[in-house]
């Protein structure tokens, strides 16, 4: 009977450890992601064309002008553009010169929401793992 929860025990703490690598490389790519549009997009203003889109409504659908003249409608979330933007409003966002539909935010809360999620899904991830590989030592006796 033993066996069998030790076996059981060192699967969910490797399940563990692969949550926390997860949430940890997650981390880093939104922080990557971030650093990437800070350097190479573009700013410019946005006209929000319809809200409460997304999985919990929080999303806004923006559109905007490239520096080529394009017309592109993209979906962003609203607390990277202002607090509760509404239909008509005109916000600033930053958005990718490859790809114009990868937009963000261009303010500081986007910059800051996007910080902040990189910090805790970074530190999250790497003390999950620091945790269950200490548990899984004191097990073993190592």
């Amino acid at each position: 009977m033993k066996q069998r929860f030790t076996h059981r025990s060192r699967a969910s703490g490797l399940v563990s450890i692969a949550l926390g690598v997860g949430f940890a490389v997650f981390g880093i790519f939104i922080g990557v992601v971030e650093c990437l549009l800070i350097t190479r997009g573009v700013t410019t203003s946005a006209t929000v064309v319809q809200t409460g889109l997304g999985l919990k409504n929080r999303d806004v659908a923006v559109e905007f002008r490239t520096r080529d003249g394009q017309t592109i409608t993209a979906q962003v979330y609203a607390l990277e553009v202002g607090l509760s933007p509404d239909v008509g409003d005109t916000v600033h966002i930053r958005y990718e010169t490859d790809d114009p539909t990868f937009i963000s935010g261009s303010g500081w809360s986007a910059t800051t929401v996007n910080i902040l999620c990189t910090i805790c899904f970074t530190w999250g991830g790497f003390s999950l793992c620091r945790k269950e590989l200490r548990r899984m030592r004191r097990r073993t006796g190592r």
